[in-house]
């Protein structure tokens, strides 16, 4: 896979949506661009740069990529090490994965705050 573009602070002037929350990305909100070439194929991808961040952080890459996929099953790893009652951990996984996002954020932000480790990966 060959990037050919990346643009990590493009302006959106229209909606559109994140590759990896699926979540729409408002006009006027930054985000991350990338476009892909491999052979004859190319493609784009668009996320908004705290999902792409986590993505980053939690290192959610399965080989392709960030995906949704291996970006939802880190939010799933996650989640169950904070929330430790079923119920509550059943309730959160119901929510869209943009709010995931901010909720697995704010974990870590937590434990950053009281371990002083950080977790930002560049």
């Amino acid at each position: 896979m060959n990037t050919i573009n990346h643009i990590p602070n493009r302006k959106a002037k229209k909606v559109h949506y994140c590759n990896l929350c699926h979540s729409k990305i408002e006009i006027g909100e930054e985000y991350d661009y990338q476009f892909y070439s491999d052979g004859g194929d190319s493609w784009e991808s668009k996320a908004h740069k705290k999902c792409l961040q986590l993505a980053i952080n939690l290192d959610a890459d399965n080989g392709e990529g960030y995906t949704d996929e291996a970006l939802s099953d880190c939010i799933c790893d996650e989640l169950r090490k904070f929330i430790k009652d079923d119920a509550e951990y059943d309730r959160v996984m119901e929510l869209k994965t943009c709010e995931q996002v901010s909720i697995v954020q704010n974990f870590l932000d937590k434990k950053q705050a009281i371990q002083g480790v950080s977790y930002e990966k560049n």
